[in-house]
């Protein structure tokens, strides 16, 4: 090739070789591109999608992110319309005061802080957050601003607050035993495992017409016949043999009168997991039975009367045998 066409055809390579390299440039350009919407859209869907409350605000205070569940649960707006603003914007002023306090506590030492915030939202309603607030620095080590990450523990405040209140008035599990024990109408008791009483409601010192049964054991309360019974029962829970029973027991107070009660008995271990003695409750069904009995009997006098008018009826109305009438003539 002559010199001018070897010059025109280098510059033509040059120009092919740069247009390739421009298109990959391009084609790898399009490419991260497209892939960093996804992945930004994805991250995106993660941070709304969030339980937790999630923020970033710059050294002014101002809101630069927010995920949607902090956005409509604190201010009721959507968080676009959150952006750029501040918490003086955006609630009332003596929690806006108290938001703003913690986030210029992170600003002045550096360090992250985990406090309680309560104060009411944008709608009225009043909120309790497990606060994390945490200092954000630029790769030069500027400071950036404050993220925040908090969670609505309303529900188990509320809840936590019932419970001290009640442990406060003596309103716990030993005074609402002793409540039930007192005041119910079915006989509840506790036996240990030589068969004697340690707990009992009034309902059975009213039943057996004792003052306390608190030691005894049934022998002393009944017949001897009903308690050899009723400890035979009760030894087959205390040996294991059974978890727990339900089964009516009949027996006679030391009035006299028979009684028919509807019993349920099960063990109870102690924290070796050996079996320490039972829990009872039990029902006085003697007056609904009598009733059923007698309800019974009454059914069965008017069927038994019923059957003996129909039979008496029937014969009456039954046309004579002839073979009998000839022989009457």
């Amino acid at each position: 090739l002559r010199n001018g066409d070897f010059l025109l055809w280098k510059i033509g390579e040059a120009v092919v070789m740069n247009a390739v390299l421009l298109f990959l440039l391009l084609t790898l350009f399009s490419y991260f591109h497209v892939n960093y919407k996804y992945i930004s859209h994805v991250y995106r869907a993660v941070f709304d999608g969030m339980v937790d409350w999630v923020c970033f605000k710059d050294t002014s205070g101002a809101y630069q992110l927010i995920n949607r569940v902090m956005a409509f649960s604190l201010f009721d707006r959507h968080p676009r319309d959150v952006i750029g603003k501040r918490d003086a914007d955006l609630l009332r002023s003596d929690f806006a005061q108290q938001c703003a306090v913690s986030d210029q506590e992170v600003i002045l030492s550096r360090h992250p802080l985990h406090l309680t915030e309560a104060g009411q939202t944008a709608t009225g309603n009043t909120v309790v957050m497990d606060v994390w607030k945490a200092p954000l620095f630029h790769k030069n080590g500027a400071f950036g601003g404050v993220v925040i990450c908090a969670r609505d523990i309303s529900e188990q405040t509320h809840l936590q607050a019932t419970l001290d209140a009640l442990e406060e008035s003596y309103f716990s599990s030993e005074w609402i035993l002793s409540k039930l024990f007192q005041n119910m109408p079915e006989f509840l008791y506790v036996k240990n495992r030589e068969h004697r009483f340690v707990r009992a409601s009034f309902s059975v010192c009213e039943f057996y017409g004792l003052t306390d049964v608190i030691g005894l054991t049934d022998f002393a309360m009944m017949p001897a016949e009903d308690a050899q019974r009723f400890w035979d029962d009760e030894e087959r829970l205390l040996t294991g043999m059974m978890e727990s029973y339900t089964q009516q027991e009949n027996v006679t107070t030391p009035d006299g009168r028979r009684r028919h009660v509807l019993s349920t008995k099960t063990i109870f271990r102690d924290k070796r997991g050996r079996i320490a003695g039972l829990l009872g409750i039990g029902r006085d069904m003697t007056e609904l039975m009598d009733k059923q009995t007698a309800l019974e009997y009454v059914i069965t006098q008017i069927t038994q009367q019923t059957l003996k008018e129909v039979k008496e009826h029937k014969q009456k109305t039954e046309p004579l045998d002839i073979k009998e009438c000839h022989a009457a003539a």
